[in-house]
């Protein structure tokens, strides 16, 4: 059966209690024997990259007869034409089709609404089904749940659990209490060792004292839950789950949720510094080192107890039941954000360690590979005993060896499966490597597993190429072959042991047969969907990777030759923003101000200036699409939404070097699209009027760089002020950071005087021109796809949090705390003020906001506490200087000086170095 593709869209940007009330029908619907097989079926037909409850019960509802099934159930029968069961049913059937089963279903709630069978409710309409809106869909899901309600109390024995399911829930209760019991020791066991560690002056280290603080705001927490288990447990299918994990309360909630995050995005910082302490405070480390990956999966233990309780209890009190099914959502979501953020910083550790292992003859492009799902290593010649050191990436496998070593491998200390925020035993090692394969993960087509202990994997376009792995221990083979499943089209089971089996005339014969196909492979299934907490589940598992590139090396054996590999490999690809690891990317990143308003009411640009393609006409912006020329392959620097591509401009009698910046097509709706593009117009519109010498000026327009109207500026060869300081901030004077600063207040006034909020206010948005002068860029566009965000229905604190990249640094630490009272950020002039106190901040230094917390995850947890950045030495940031940069941070943000007021203060800082010989 091959993937079906649903013709109906779902809601794109379902809100927090859309997916809570998805996820407590789903569970309610699962417990129904006449309704599962729809489920299991739907999970067959359409096979999504996301594994999610959510989109699951949309695709299931939006075939139409799964409805009729429960108001069956209720007593009203399905019309005849209409008549159909599960496994006779057509899931290729048209949407006019479905919409006929939508209207029967509506009908017919009508006709039980009106024999009083059916309390009232919601107005369902057909294009509740159709038009993939949230307030929609929430409509279907409140009418589900009121014939659910109703079949609850006309036939109590609805909900079919499994045999022994009382039992097994008191169980698993038990095992949940004393797992928490256990883990409530290991953390105090663990927060002693780190406090006995932290007596030692020489052990004084920054993600140390972060991991007692930490540990202080986890013990009370986990104390209250194990209290609450204690004594809820008593409450046989009435326990009060919410109460239990305290999510009621949200500050305390809120606590517990960020010291795990923080403590995961430090893990391999502090296990790199207790690794390296002395015979003297080795004891306490190694309990440290011993707990400490135990304690950050602790959410994902409880998602997994949770999930199985609630397979195995009875929606009969509704509240509890909605509790147990609100927390096991709740605590999955936490452990697939710890799992993203482990793995997001593990992929930066790793290409730091790979550039050094494989050599520079070797170039890593991270965009050509992903994240690293997972490195280790694996035995591929049992004979010899050679191992290959293999690395898993979303778009590439790759298989190094290094002969000095292959017979020498101990993996006895490894703890399978390795966790997503932890290094695997391949980068654990620090020897040099030898590439080869490279096998692009959309190239691999088979997985062969056999006696559930080997596994072999078949890549290329008529799988010719192979290798097999022989894991050492049973949790290594099950962790490779998960993470692969989702790559590959088939799976097969097989075994190398005779099997006894019955001949056809009754005698008894023994099978040697070596491949035993499962039901899946019958049909050309894939035979496992991806994990939730995977990030292939989360953004596909294919990528745009087309082959693999083959060589041979010798004539006894064919290898890939690392000189010959894709594109990764290239030296002349530029290298990716990441390269600078834990540092802030290039120009072009979006920022947290993507999300707020701008400042000017948004007024439609004339029909006239737009053609019948929804570009830009030539005659409203300086169209030279004709005279600018891209040079190279590929952009010089790339952003969230954005590339940078440097040119040249052919004039009439001379020619100039200029970057065009090219949006990315964020959209793929027509009415998105032409509102994007108008919007864009009217942004470029306003951009080209303006005129000052410290505001970067728009040349013209371009249409042939991408799917929209492009920007044309002129290249600064210096590039941004964070890249200057970098390379020249040794021969600055303090009268030149001065100046700089003072250009870039004449510059922010400039866009204030315009009505104009920059929005993104950072080291990398202002460029220094070939006179050595500050130029504001990169203002008025970051408002394009907040819009665009909105109108998709994502509320502003989704999309908010969910874009934080480099910016965060320099972002107004007040909009972070707006968001955790739960109202939208509001960006004005003020925020802009906050951010010229950064950028200052940074431009004295020499070093961005922040400096001395290594990740994103630590500011933004600063951010949220309201802290702001330390003050270097005063031979950096004198008292008048740094008395400006705290009133830029003011709270609340209407006590912050105007742009005008800051302009005056900085030339008067400025003065005494103009008068004075530097």
């Amino acid at each position: 059966m091959a993937a079906y593709i649903i013709g109906i869209h779902h809601p794109r940007a379902p809100s927090e209690h859309l997916r809570r009330e998805s996820f407590k029908t789903l569970s309610r619907l699962h417990l129904i024997s006449e309704f599962k097989p729809w489920l299991e079926y739907t999970r067959d037909y359409v096979q999504r990259s996301v594994n999610s409850p959510y989109l699951l019960l949309w695709d299931c509802l939006c075939f139409g007869a799964p409805l009729s099934t429960l108001l069956e159930l209720m007593g009203s029968p399905t019309p005849r034409h209409l008549s159909i069961q599960v496994d006779q049913f057509d899931f290729n059937l048209s949407i006019e089709q479905r919409e006929q089963l939508f209207s029967s279903f509506i009908q017919r709630v009508h006709s039980l609404e009106s024999q009083g069978r059916l309390s009232y409710g919601e107005v369902l309409r057909v294009d509740d089904f159709t038009c993939g809106i949230n307030a929609g869909y929430l409509r279907i899901l409140k009418t589900v749940n009121r014939v659910l309600f109703a079949l609850q109390a006309s036939y109590p024995g609805i909900f079919t659990l499994p045999h022994g399911s009382a039992a097994r829930r008191a169980s698993l209760i038990d095992q949940l209490v004393n797992t928490e019991r256990s883990h409530n020791s290991k953390l105090a066991q663990t927060a002693d060792s780190a406090a006995k560690l932290y007596e030692d002056p020489t052990a004084a280290h920054p993600s140390l004292e972060g991991f007692i603080v930490n540990c202080s705001r986890l013990i009370p927490y986990h104390d209250h839950v194990l209290q609450a288990l204690s004594q809820e447990v008593q409450k046989v299918d009435c326990e009060e789950w919410e109460f239990i994990f305290s999510f009621h309360n949200k500050v305390f909630y809120t606590r517990m949720n960020c010291a795990y995050r923080s403590i995961c995005a430090n893990y391999l910082t502090f296990e790199n510094f207790l690794n390296r302490q002395n015979s003297r405070q080795k004891d306490d480390a190694t309990v440290i080192l011993r707990n400490l990956s135990e304690i950050i999966s602790r959410f994902s233990d409880y998602s997994s107890y949770l999930q199985a309780i609630l397979d195995v209890s009875s929606p009969t009190d509704q509240a509890s039941y909605d509790g147990l099914c609100i927390m096991a959502l709740e605590c999955n979501t936490i452990s697939e954000t710890l799992a993203e953020v482990g793995r997001e910083l593990r992929t930066m550790w790793c290409f730091n360690m790979l550039r050094l292992r494989l050599g520079p003859q070797t170039l890593l492009n991270e965009d050509s590979l992903g994240n690293i799902l997972h490195d280790d290593c694996i035995l591929v010649d049992p004979v010899s005993g050679q191992y290959y050191s293999v690395f898993l990436f979303e778009k590439m496998l790759i298989c190094c060896t290094d002969y000095r070593r292959s017979d020498r491998v101990d993996l006895g200390c490894v703890r399978y499966p390795v966790k997503p925020w932890e290094i695997g035993p391949a980068l654990s090692e620090q020897y040099p490597l030898v590439v080869m394969l490279s096998i692009p993960t959309s190239s691999l087509t088979s997985l062969h597993c056999i006696d559930a202990a080997v596994f072999e994997i078949t890549w290329g376009s008529h799988s010719e190429c192979s290798v097999v792995f022989y894991p050492i221990v049973h949790r290594q083979y099950t962790q490779w072959t998960t993470l692969l499943e989702p790559f590959v089209s088939r799976v097969s089971h097989s075994t190398s042991v005779p099997r006894y089996v019955e001949d056809n005339d009754g005698s008894s014969i023994y099978s040697g047969i070596s491949l035993l196909p499962t039901e899946e492979e019958k049909f050309g299934l894939k035979s496992a969907v991806a994990r939730p907490w995977s990030l292939i589940g989360r953004k596909g598992n294919r990528s745009e990777s087309s082959s693999m590139i083959g060589v041979e090396v010798n004539d006894k054996m064919s290898i890939l030759s690392p000189n010959l590999l894709p594109t990764l490999f290239l030296h002349d690809l530029p290298r990716s923003p990441l390269h600078s690891s834990f540092l802030p990317q290039e120009d072009g990143i979006p920022s947290i101000y993507h999300l707020t308003e701008s400042p000017t009411e948004y007024v439609a640009p004339p029909s006239e200036y737009l053609n019948i393609n929804g570009d830009l006409d030539s005659s409203a912006l300086h169209d030279l699409t004709e005279q600018v020329v891209k040079e190279g392959h590929y952009p010089i620097a790339h952003g969230g939404y954005s590339d940078v591509w440097r040119a040249t401009w052919k004039k009439e009698d001379s020619s100039a070097q200029v970057a065009v910046k090219v949006l990315r097509n964020t959209t793929n709706e027509p009415a998105a699209k032409e509102k994007l593009v108008k919007r864009l117009h009217h942004e470029l519109t306003i951009w080209k009027k303006l005129s000052h010498p410290h505001v970067l000026e728009l040349c013209g327009t371009v249409t042939a760089f991408g799917p929209y109207t492009s920007m044309v500026c002129p290249w600064m060869k210096n590039g941004s002020v964070t890249k200057y300081l970098e390379r020249c901030g040794d021969i600055l004077t303090v009268g030149d950071r001065l100046r700089l600063i003072s250009e870039i207040a004449s510059g922010l006034d400039y866009l204030h005087s315009c009505s104009i909020v920059h929005g993104d206010l950072t080291g990398t948005n202002v460029l220094i021109d070939d006179d050595l002068h500050a130029r504001l860029c990169d203002f008025g566009l970051s408002t394009l796809l907040m819009e665009e965000c909105q109108d998709d229905g994502v509320s502003v604190q989704s999309v908010y949090t969910s874009h934080l990249g480099g910016s965060v640094r320099w972002a107004d630490a007040y909009l972070f705390r707006a968001f955790d009272d739960n109202t939208p950020p509001s960006v004005g002039t003020s925020s802009d003020i906050y951010s010229f106190g950064s950028v200052m901040l940074e431009v004295l230094s020499g070093r961005m906001p922040y400096h001395y917390l290594r990740t994103d995850a630590q500011v933004v947890i600063q951010l949220h506490q309201g802290i702001k950045p330390r003050r270097p030495s005063a031979s950096f940031v004198d008292d008048n200087q740094w008395d400006l940069i705290q009133r830029c941070w003011k709270e609340p943000p209407e006590d912050r000086p105007t742009s005008t007021e800051v302009l005056k203060i900085t030339k008067d800082l400025l003065g005494p170095w103009i008068s004075t010989p530097q």
